[in-house]
Parts: structure tokens; C-alpha cells; sequence
């Protein structure tokens, strides 16, 4: 099982957040968490695959009563060939807090939507551990690729700050070097592009942050500048 780690520091509660990555899926039909926040299986935050191949974004706190914010896409994700852009971000600071997920740029209808009251603690801006690639519990991995990973504290950006409609063939493509605030609001926002062999879990964003790796991750140049076909 291979995953991407770094415990946050712990610099306030800061109350925005925005994730930003691309993925393409090898294998449908069962669970797999594609980034965790993990301290407990009593607090954490998640973004998965459901086993009916949904998308689900959820921040689970027991002292709260269980899940302060619960996402759930009525689309079904199910295409193995070509790279997903997903963004999920939110903004409790507000009267009536709404966190989003996005699809291709396109925002989700939900099946389950349970929202954060203002200014609630939650379980993504806390010095947990980041995983990306599994649960953070050793199970549920990722099975797939992922690319382009962005998570910064205290901002909610939109989709087209990452990716853009490409205007001659109408497909959501990646921005190069997306224009984002790393330090502001803490020194824990990053960008992981996947792209150096020597170095795959290098942080090209300005907090140059260090990762652990377990597992060993593999360079392709299957991304989703260049996608390759899926037998």
C-alpha cells in the first residue's frame, strides 16, 4: 500500500479550506479513500469513493456527535479512462456555511448534504496526519493516479483558479502553476505535482514542505495533460 504523509502544524483554526488534485481510477465498485486527515477513527476528515462510486467529502468528530459535514454526489464516477478534476473546499466562517465538491469544474448535486454550523472546529485544519492514497489507517487505498495535488489553508478557491476550459476542444484542462496563497494563513498549504522521478513526493508550492512516503510510488506520463488510453 503505497500513500503520501506529513503530520500539519497546528497554526490556529483556520475555518477555509480548498483541495484541489486530478485522479484517474483503475478499479470501481468498492471504497477507497483518496486523501484523509487521520487522527482517530473517532476524528478525521475524507474525501472517497463509495462502493457505489460516488464521491463523498466528510469531516467525522465523535465529541460532535458524529459528522459535523457530510458530502455525497448523486453522480456516479465510473469512467477509468480519463483523469477526473476534483475540488472540495470549504468556508465555515460564514452565516450558513456550504462546503462544496466540484467535478470537471462542475459543481455536485448532492445526495446527503450535511453542512457545518459557523465557525465550527473541524477535523481538516488541525495538526492530524495528511494522507493522500489511503485512509490513514492502513486500508481503503486509492487504486489509480493521482496528480496535481493542492491543499491550502485558508482560502476557498474556485475550479477555475486549478483548471480551465480548453477553448478549441471544450475539455477541462490543468492551469500551470495555479496562482494560490501558500502562507497567509499558516505554513501548512502545498502542491504535490507527481512529476519528479528522483523526488515524487516534492512540494512545489512556496512552504516547501517535507513528505514521507510508504510504499513506493511509480512516475507515468500518463497525466491529465497527456492521457493515456485505458484497455
Amino acid at each position: 500500500m503505497t500513500s503520501v504523509n506529513r503530520t500539519l502544524a497546528l497554526t490556529g483554526e483556520n475555518k477555509k479550506l480548498t483541495i484541489s488534485m486530478w485522479v484517474k481510477r483503475s478499479k470501481l465498485g468498492s471504497e477507497q479513500w483518496v486523501v484523509t486527515n487521520y487522527y482517530s477513527g473517532n476524528y478525521w476528515g475524507d474525501i472517497r469513493f463509495q462502493s457505489d462510486d460516488t464521491l463523498r467529502f466528510t469531516d467525522y468528530r465523535s465529541n460532535s456527535g458524529g459528522y459535523i459535514m457530510n458530502l455525497i454526489t448523486d453522480a456516479k464516477f465510473r469512467d477509468p479512462n480519463g483523469f477526473y478534476h476534483i475540488l472540495c473546499s470549504f468556508d465555515s466562517t460564514v452565516g450558513s456555511p456550504q462546503a462544496k465538491i466540484y467535478v470537471n469544474g462542475e459543481l455536485q448535486t448532492l445526495s446527503t448534504n450535511t453542512n457545518y454550523g459557523q465557525n465550527d472546529v473541524n477535523s481538516w485544519n488541525t495538526d492530524y496526519t495528511l494522507n493522500i492514497g489511503n485512509d490513514g489507517n492502513s486500508g481503503s487505498a486509492f487504486k489509480g493516479l493521482i496528480s496535481d495535488f493542492y491543499f491550502i489553508q485558508g482560502y476557498e478557491y474556485a475550479p477555475t483558479v486549478f483548471a480551465e476550459e480548453d477553448a478549441t476542444t471544450g475539455e477541462w484542462k490543468p492551469k500551470t502553476n495555479a496562482s494560490v496563497n501558500y502562507s497567509t494563513t499558516g505554513t501548512n498549504s502545498c502542491h504535490l505535482k507527481f512529476e519528479n522521478s528522483a523526488n515524487m513526493d516534492l512540494d512545489s508550492g512556496d512552504n516547501n514542505l517535507s513528505f514521507t512516503t510508504s510504499g513506493t510510488l511509480t512516475k507515468t506520463e500518463d497525466c491529465p495533460s497527456n492521457v493515456f488510453a485505458t484497455l
